[in-house]
């Protein structure tokens, strides 16, 4: 539903962002506004559990984008593209068929808060747009990457990050 409302290729980052906040726009929209009650009377609740751990939900993600592609790519729903040199994607034929044939209460909020998200994203640069995510987010630069990490094993067999 997402890629409906994009239209063109849009770069895999810049959907990671979009379909993210579009899920969660209540990161964005934390104080009261006209959009925040639109999505509220669209049936989107502020206060679902699924706000918690957001930065955590948002890594996790993040890594399934991916292999959610490249699987909507496989039944023909989804095109690869390249924008700016970056991998990009746009539905196929096939997966805008399916895309508007899609009709749920769920669905319609979901629409709702794609179009309202996505004005958010147009016109920003990349490094714009993480800010704008940290920010969205509530985080502070926060990086975690357990690869690089120093990681030392005490004597009862238990690991730790040092």
């Amino acid at each position: 539903m997402l890629l409906e409302e994009v239209g063109d290729a849009i770069t895999v980052d810049r959907l990671g962002y979009a379909e993210f906040f579009a899920a969660n726009p209540f990161l964005i929209w934390r104080e009261p506004s006209a959009e925040r009650t639109r999505l509220q009377l669209a049936g989107l609740l502020p206060t679902a559990l699924s706000y918690q751990a957001a930065p955590e939900r948002y890594a996790n993600r993040r890594t399934r984008l991916r292999s959610d592609l490249a699987g909507l790519a496989a039944w023909g729903f989804l095109r690869i593209d390249s924008v700016d040199q970056r991998l990009a994607c746009s539905l196929s034929a096939q997966g805008r068929a399916v895309a508007s044939s899609l009709d749920s209460v769920y669905g319609e909020a979901y629409r709702l808060a794609v179009s309202l998200v996505l004005p958010k994203l147009r016109n920003v640069s990349n490094v714009q747009l993480n800010r704008l995510a940290l920010q969205w987010l509530d985080i502070e630069n926060l990086r975690i990457d357990l690869l690089d990490s120093e990681y030392g094993i005490d004597l009862d067999g238990q690991g730790r990050l040092l």
